[in-house]
């Protein structure tokens, strides 16, 4: 069964098996942003179709999701971690794919690492003396990438009593 792409390409639905996963959505969403796409969804690729219709591609469909999610609403990815902050690994390799996949303005957001500037921590901290006064209250913005480094030191007084220190 062989469904034209060029008859209505924006109703025209379209399989991908991607690795062991399923993915449905129109070919418009494919090809407008994808020259990968753009060049499968013409008719010279028609009959690279499996026999249940759908197209294989073999790419890993996890990464997958992030480029669909991005083929359908422009929605950049945006991995990070509060402890281990932005999974670096992971945008090297959704790169190579975008790239791929000929997806210029998402290879272009990974390269000029756009991700940097999605996320700003905030964080506050007191530095208090032995008698509970407070000595400075800083409240910082940095964004994602920025790494600190904190060295608190303790001091230790002396405190004698006063019945000790008489003679």
């Amino acid at each position: 069964m062989s469904l034209s792409l060029s008859a209505s390409p924006s109703n025209t639905r379209v399989e991908l098996q991607v690795g062991e996963r399923r993915f449905t959505t129109l070919a418009t969403t494919l090809s407008a942003g994808s020259t990968f796409f753009a060049s499968l969804l013409s008719e010279r690729w028609e009959d690279s179709r499996s026999a249940d219709g759908s197209f294989f591609i073999d790419a890993d469909p996890d990464l997958f999701a992030h480029i669909l999610r991005y083929l359908r609403r422009g929605v950049l990815p945006v991995v990070f971690d509060k402890i281990r902050g932005f999974d670096h690994a992971f945008y090297q390799e959704l790169e190579a794919e975008a790239v791929y996949f000929g997806i210029e303005p998402l290879h272009e957001w990974i390269k000029d690492e756009g991700y940097l500037l999605a996320v700003t921590i905030q964080y506050s901290m007191e530095e208090v003396k032995s008698q509970g006064s407070v000595v400075s209250n800083d409240k910082v913005t940095v964004s994602g990438n920025t790494e600190r480094s904190y060295y608190p030191t303790w001091e230790t007084e002396r405190l004698l009593r006063k019945d000790m220190c008489e003679s």
